[in-house]
């Protein structure tokens, strides 16, 4: 149902509303008990409109009056009936204005308004959102970014920045006028010179495939999407299959920073400490180089930005799924959540690129001194590909304060073609499960890392199995871990400076289940070290190390 109404609308009677207004076009007329009611002209025949609202037709307003309406077709949202075309959401600090009633101001997204007239008479009502799917497009986005027309790593030129698109569609959803889905569906490359925060619960992100949401230079979230806030938001969503990039400047093409230098507008500088930084307006460097990480630092005149920070996607609070999505490239890492309490996190289906940092992370909480660190649980990574991660390619941890663990997080069916050859002479692991209860790592595999294939460190319950094609540290190494039990464990090359399975400290009862070395040029199959418990596999099968098979004491072979 769509309104017609007149320039005028209110009369006093309705003989001067049949006369003020044509044929077809709606009017109000004031009845008993400050209530007015809403009448069609049909033909010079006043008819009242009671049969084309759904309950409740008509709502008393304190003060001025006015006629509201919910209709039927417009079910999840209230709309005013005077000016349905112009006023069908409301925010906070919007100024409506009716028609020979009066102008208000919105003081809250749920009810608040007051007449600008009559300072003091408030009135009550509820703005529903509108649920449903919400076009980026609606928005004012525009996904016209064009490689080809574009520089890697500048601010774009000719596409269309739509940071404030994005903006106003996370507004939308945080003040409760809209609901549900945002959509980028249109198979668009939509570029942001910056990018908001998702704060909001019960909220989908589609990104359809062949649709790319992208950054291009450092934003004030370093993370291309962000979506959730702890312990605030829940049962929030991320997928579709579409892309989600930032730019990774490669630190072997850029300039090294020097002091007392012009440097141009949207300039890349490496540091003596081989990271990157950005400067958006350029200017004279000065003595001292930039160090900062994660923020920005002012060396004389030059503001840089550190050019290393920017994740494909960032997810907080509980009940997240990340699900089906690309990040081709990310400056810092390609999903993660570190930012506990989280629970209920299930990233599944993605394939991650290349990344300056680590592939998938879950991470639990530093802490303070004299304070607990926070934990996370019910996490589950589950068949994502991670092709070439600068550091660990899936890292599951909780960092060294206090006594908390992050509990019960499943890794599985995973794949991890490379990780960690993009810093030189440091070695970084495929699959790091940190300081975690009682994890399920199955099914997963190490085709090439510049590290460990997998390393547990101070987890207790282990329950798993091992594949590694080729390492260049442990295959599998169990860093003081009290208990674990392995399915089967499969190494196939290793490093001629390590050992292809390294126990330190093992506590517990554990179980290597069946143990194959097959090949590699390692220094001992098998490395033992401090074990303070009882170990066992049910058989072994070891190509002997340069060195020899076992260092220490091998484990017992089950009966």
């Amino acid at each position: 149902m769509s309104l017609k109404t007149s320039r005028k609308f209110a009369f006093p009677n309705v003989a001067l509303g049949i006369a003020s207004t044509l044929s077809g076009e709606h009017f109000a007329v004031a009845a008993d008990q400050g209530m007015m009611v809403l009448y069609l002209n049909e033909r010079g025949t006043a008819l009242p409109c009671k049969e084309m609202c759904s309950s409740p037709a008509l709502h008393k307003i304190a003060g001025p009056t006015i006629v509201l309406q919910k209709f039927s077709e417009l079910a999840s949202r209230l709309s005013y009936a005077a000016d349905l075309s112009h006023h069908l959401q409301v925010a906070e600090g919007d100024i409506v204005t009716i028609p020979d009633v009066g102008t208000y101001r919105v003081l809250s997204p749920n009810s608040k308004f007051q007449h600008l007239a009559h300072i003091g008479a408030e009135v009550s009502l509820e703005v529903l959102p509108t649920d449903g799917v919400h076009d980026i497009r609606a928005f004012g986005g525009v996904g016209d970014y064009d490689n080809l027309k574009e520089s890697p790593g500048k601010v774009a030129a000719k596409a269309t920045d739509n940071f404030p698109a994005i903006l106003a569609a996370a507004q939308a959803f945080e003040k409760h006028l809209k609901r549900g889905i945002l959509a980028f569906a249109d198979g668009g490359d939509y570029w942001a010179s910056n990018m908001p925060r998702f704060r909001v619960s019960d909220f989908t992100l589609w990104i359809a495939k062949g649709t790319t949401i992208r950054t291009t230079t450092p934003t004030s979230f370093g993370t291309t999407i962000y979506a959730g806030q702890t312990g605030k938001t829940r049962n929030v969503k991320i997928m579709g299959g579409g892309s989600v990039r930032s730019y990774l400047p490669n630190l072997d093409t850029l300039m090294a920073w020097q002091p007392n230098t012009l440097v141009a507008a949207g300039s890349y500088v490496k540091t003596s400490a081989n990271h990157a930084y950005w400067t958006r307006d350029g200017g004279i460097t000065g003595t001292s180089e930039p160090t900062a990480i994660a923020g920005s630092e002012r060396d004389g005149v030059v503001d840089w930005r550190d050019a290393l920070n920017e994740n494909g996607i960032s997810v907080h609070g509980e009940q997240v799924e990340v699900v089906g999505m690309i990040v081709p490239e990310a400056s810092n890492k390609g999903i993660t959540c570190q930012s506990p309490p989280w629970s209920n996190i299930w990233f599944e289906g993605n394939i991650i690129g290349m990344t300056h940092h680590d592939g998938i992370e879950l991470k639990g909480n530093q802490g303070v001194a004299g304070q607990e660190a926070l934990f996370g649980q019910r996490g589950a990574i589950i068949k994502n590909v991670v092709e070439d991660a600068g550091r660990h390619g899936i890292h599951v941890q909780q960092p060294a304060a206090g006594t908390n663990k992050n509990r019960h997080v499943t890794v599985r069916d995973n794949t991890v073609l490379k990780n960690g050859y993009r810093h030189s002479g440091k070695r970084h692991t495929a699959f790091r499960i940190n300081r975690c209860i009682e994890p399920v790592v199955v099914g997963n595999r190490v085709m090439d890392s510049s590290g460990n294939g997998f390393h547990f460190r101070k987890c207790d319950s282990i329950v798993g199995d091992v594949f590694v094609e080729r390492c260049g540290v442990y295959g599998l190494h169990l860093q003081e871990c009290d208990g674990f039990k392995f399915e089967r464990i499969t190494i196939n090359g290793g490093s001629g400076k390590f050992a292809a399975i390294r126990e330190m400290k093992a506590r517990g009862f554990g179980s290597y289940g069946k143990v194959e070395v097959l090949g590699g040029n390692y220094t001992y199959a098998f490395e033992e070290i401090g074990r303070a418990g009882q170990v066992q596999a049910s058989s072994i099968s070891f190509d002997v190390g340069e060195l020899g098979e076992i260092r220490g004491v091998g484990p017992k072979i089950a009966s």
